[in-house]
């Protein structure tokens, strides 16, 4: 299993934060890197909210379905995906500091059934991790903007 952890500060109250983290549809406006977002479900983000993402990954695009698989309001969401036959599970939490500051992380980990399928994982943490710190900070931006 191929694991991994991003964490930024926030200068922006957790629930506003969080806020953002949970605005899927809303995400390429201010995340560069992903190009489309297609809601699958209908209502609000919670547990089964689905939806397809498209991202500029490594000179081209992958779209990929993600599901979420827990939720507690205001602090974390669990989403999984699979990419080929390896399952990415990502906790998205948000912890405050004090009334105006947070911390902001990602935990990610994959499960692949084969050896083959756990180096590839392995592999891609690297540029996986650097999305994923991209991503925080773009987060971190458009929270501190509202």
């Amino acid at each position: 299993m191929a694991e991994l952890f991003v964490e930024r500060q926030v200068t922006a109250a957790a629930d506003r934060t969080f806020s953002v983290l949970c605005d899927i549809d809303g995400a390429p406006a201010y995340q560069p890197a992903i190009v489309r977002v297609e809601m699958l479900t209908p209502g609000l983000f919670g547990v089964g909210t689905r939806w397809r993402e498209t991202r500029r990954a490594m000179g081209s695009h992958a779209t990929v379905e993600l599901v979420v698989t827990a939720f507690e309001p205001g602090q974390m969401y669990r989403v999984e995906a699979m990419m080929g036959r390896t399952r990415y599970i990502t906790d998205v939490r948000v912890k405050p500091l004090d009334a105006a500051t947070c911390a902001a992380s990602f935990a990610v980990r994959a499960e692949a059934p084969t050896l083959l399928g756990r180096l590839a994982a392995r592999l891609m943490m690297p540029a996986m991790k650097r999305a994923m710190r991209d991503d925080l900070a773009t987060v971190a931006k458009a929270a501190e903007r509202k």
